[in-house]
């Protein structure tokens, strides 16, 4: 087993030979995946008491035209991240990526979101037991969209069992990894 500075070093290494590309990359994913965009709330519906009739249907038009795009979003982001994830993996091995590698999974966008919506699914049933067995169980499920995007003609099941061996004793390892990005996390959100 790696240590994790020398994971991580690896990682920043691959990361710094094509750090443009890369954070490019990952923008484009991040708004396809819905980063760049966010649904009315309680204050902005508020807001439409004091908007004249006459421009409520243009507020209605905008707010589904934002829906349509939502459920877009939610249809092609799995297979936005599987792109993602495959292009990161093949960082990670110092293959060729291009920006293209983001979009080589959208052949498979049924499978991706069949991947996502089942790890989300029993994600959220562990969840319901206490927060720990959810926890376990994300960790669990972590490594199957890598294993997808690597092997997209596997099954989903497959690729979840898969993450799931492969996971077996070392749930505490990937556990401590993301707490090393806490403070990556908290800067991310500022």
């Amino acid at each position: 087993m790696t240590d994790l500075r020398t994971l991580k070093k690896e990682a920043r290494d691959s990361f710094s030979e094509q750090m443009g590309l890369t954070i490019g990359v990952t923008f484009v994913a991040g708004l396809l995946n819905g980063g760049g965009i966010s649904f009315f709330n309680n204050n902005t519906i508020n807001l439409f008491g004091n908007i004249p009739d006459s421009i409520m249907p243009i507020i209605i038009a905008a707010v589904a035209f934002l829906g349509l795009i939502g459920l877009a979003l939610f249809i092609i982001g799995p297979a936005v991240r599987l792109g993602l994830n495959l292009y990161y993996i093949k960082l990670l091995k110092r293959e060729e990526v291009t920006f293209s590698t983001l979009f080589q999974r959208f052949g498979y966008l049924g499978k991706a979101l069949g991947l996502s919506l089942f790890i989300t699914l029993f994600t959220v049933l562990w969840s319901f037991l206490l927060i720990i067995p959810g926890i376990i169980a994300a960790i669990s499920y972590s490594m199957a969209p890598y294993i997808m995007a690597e092997n997209p003609e596997i099954g989903i099941r497959e690729a979840v069992n898969m993450s799931k061996s492969m996971m077996y004793g070392h749930k505490m390892d990937y556990f401590v990894l993301g707490l090393t990005f806490i403070g990556w996390c908290l800067l991310a959100i500022l």
